[in-house]
C-alpha cells in the first residue's frame, strides 16, 4: 500500500497520525509544508507516481489535479462540520453560538471542502469554551476519526463507499469562508453593541490573534485586563 500524506508543521496530531500510518505500510511519504506555493513546486515530482491513498490532515496545501488523478483515493480531514467550509470555521461557529462542532472526513475533489462526505464527528460546545479549547477538542476528535476511518478503509475496500452512503444526508454548506473574510471578521466596528463585542471576543481571542478596531488610521488590538 502506497500512501502520500500531508500534515501540519509543528502539529503533534499530524505526527501521531503519521506514526499510525507507518504501522500500516512502509511505503509512505509525509510532508508538512506551511506554504502552498512551496508545496506546489515540490510535489510536481510526483506527477508520474501512483498512490493508493492521498491523505491530508490539517494541511494548508491544495492538492493539484494531477495528484488526484494519480491516487486511487484521496481523503481530507476537515476541522469543522459541513456547515462551515474554508477558513475560520471554529470562529464563525462560536460567534453563531453553535451548540455542536466537530470534524468532517471527505473525498478530495477539485473544489475546497466539497467532496463526498465520508463521516462527521461532533461534540457539544460548552458555554465556557473559548476558541483554543474548541480547536483542541476538534483536533482530538479529528485524530480519532482519521485513525478509525483509515483503519477500516485499509482492511475493507468497500468501507468508504458504504460510509458515504450512510452520511448522504449530510450536505456541505453553499457558503465558503476565505482568508480575507476571516481577516475582516476580526475587525470590530466602532459602533458595535456590547453583546456583539462579547461574542466577537469569545470567537476570536487566542494566544496569537486578537480582534481589533481601527481609529484615526491606527490599529488597536483587544487585550484582557491583567
Amino acid at each position: 500500500m502506497k500512501i502520500l500524506y500531508f500534515g501540519r508543521k509543528k502539529c503533534k496530531r499530524s505526527k501521531e497520525l503519521y506514526f499510525f500510518l507507518k504501522m500500516k505500510t512502509s511505503d509512505i511519504k509525509y510532508y508538512d509544508f506551511d506554504d502552498n506555493n512551496v508545496a506546489k513546486n515540490y510535489i510536481k515530482k510526483f506527477k508520474d507516481s501512483h498512490f493508493d491513498f492521498i491523505i491530508t490532515f490539517r494541511s494548508l496545501i491544495i492538492i493539484p489535479d494531477f495528484l488526484l488523478k494519480n491516487a486511487s483515493m484521496a481523503i481530507n480531514f476537515h476541522p469543522g462540520t459541513p456547515k462551515y467550509r474554508g477558513i475560520g470555521c471554529v470562529n464563525y461557529a462560536l460567534y453563531n453560538n453553535e451548540s455542536y462542532f466537530g470534524s468532517t472526513a471527505h473525498i478530495i475533489d477539485r473544489k475546497i471542502d466539497n467532496g463526498a462526505i465520508i463521516n462527521v464527528k461532533k461534540f457539544k460546545i460548552k458555554k465556557k469554551f473559548n476558541v483554543e479549547e474548541v480547536l483542541e477538542l476538534t483536533w482530538d476528535v479529528m485524530l480519532v476519526q482519521a485513525k478509525n476511518i483509515l483503519n477500516e478503509a485499509f482492511d475493507n475496500k468497500n468501507y468508504i463507499r458504504k460510509s458515504i452512503n450512510n452520511y448522504k444526508g449530510e450536505k456541505w454548506s453553499k457558503k465558503i469562508y476565505s482568508r480575507n473574510q476571516l481577516n475582516s471578521f476580526y475587525k470590530v466596528s466602532l459602533n458595535t453593541s456590547g453583546m456583539n463585542l462579547e461574542k466577537k471576543i469569545r470567537a476570536t481571542v487566542t494566544k496569537n490573534y486578537r480582534p481589533y478596531i481601527i481609529l484615526h488610521n491606527r490599529k488597536f488590538e483587544f487585550k484582557e485586563d491583567e
